[in-house]
């Protein structure tokens, strides 16, 4: 793994907190003190198979989020409702990990995000990036 991408090697499990070490290191380079959802999703847009399902860059997604700071301003430890994401992420998979050359888990942690609503800052940024959860849906389930 390299820092700022969750990617593993082929062949390897990836982990959903995997996604939280590359989120908690986005919400350090921004000076944020605790790890949210919106953290979550830069990190996995750092993931390019994951870019690619939503066609956004990391780079949009963080210019999207300085808009939103004033929203997200007095934010940071772990979020609740990030840690319910990476947590229910995890379920159905087998101690937590995904079949080894897939992207399972992550995939996982997306659709957790789009289950969120507003004003979660996930999905603030989502409709700040003019995404739609169920058109993200439908090209996660042919992923």
């Amino acid at each position: 793994m390299t820092a700022g991408n969750p990617s593993t090697a082929e062949g390897s499990a990836y982990h959903p907190w995997t996604t939280y070490i590359v989120a908690r290191e986005e919400a350090r380079r921004r000076g944020d003190r605790k790890v949210g959802t919106e953290h979550l999703l830069l990190a996995l847009l750092s993931e390019p198979d994951l870019s690619g399902i939503l066609d956004v860059t990391i780079e949009e997604a963080r210019t999207a989020l300085d808009a939103l700071r004033a929203v997200l301003k007095g934010r940071l430890p772990m979020t609740p409702t990030a840690k319910r994401t990476l947590e229910a992420s995890s379920k159905g998979t087998r101690r937590g990990r995904a079949r080894p050359g897939t992207r399972y888990v992550a995939k996982n942690v997306l659709a957790a995000l789009l289950e969120l609503e507003r004003p979660d800052p996930a999905a603030e940024l989502l409709v700040g990036l003019g995404l739609e959860p169920a058109a993200i849906r439908e090209r996660l389930a042919h992923v």
